[in-house]
């Protein structure tokens, strides 16, 4: 072997130690598990019943009927969205302000949609949006 073939030779094999190293040492990586951030609040289906009330989950009327629960929620990037069934959607910014008010602090911004009973699939009926600087907005969207 000539002075540069032996060169490139040497060349060859260090490339081919320095991936070995560099495979071995991404092999040993430790990469974190991307699950969804804690939610405000667990899943929960309706109820089926109004036997019990959960004042952070639900709302309950004087004879003990359910007036709104929440359906669904998701909270990311400094926003909570909540999806809210209720038969009173002429009060949804009282039922808002239950909901945004004991964790407005870890939120710059807050969607309320409201739905009527059993109809979540459909376009939400309000919205009621809140911020730090506009406060509470509410929205009709369906007419």
């Amino acid at each position: 072997m000539t002075g540069r073939g032996w060169i490139l030779g040497l060349g060859a094999i260090l490339q081919l130690i320095i991936l070995a190293v560099l495979f071995s040492a991404l092999g040993r990586l430790h990469v974190p598990d991307r699950r969804p951030s804690t939610l405000l609040l667990p899943p929960v289906s309706p109820p089926k019943e109004p036997a019990r009330s959960t004042p952070q989950r639900e709302g309950v009327g004087p004879q003990g009927q359910f007036i709104w629960w929440v359906t669904g929620q998701l909270a990311a990037h400094g926003a909570l969205i909540v999806h809210v069934e209720t038969d009173r959607l002429d009060a949804a910014s009282a039922i808002a302000r239950q909901l945004i008010e004991p964790v407005q602090s870890s939120y710059v911004e807050a969607l309320v949609y409201f739905y009527p009973p059993g109809k979540t699939r459909e376009p939400a009926v309000t919205r009621v949006q809140w911020t730090l600087q506009a406060g509470y907005v509410e929205l009709r969207l369906v007419e």
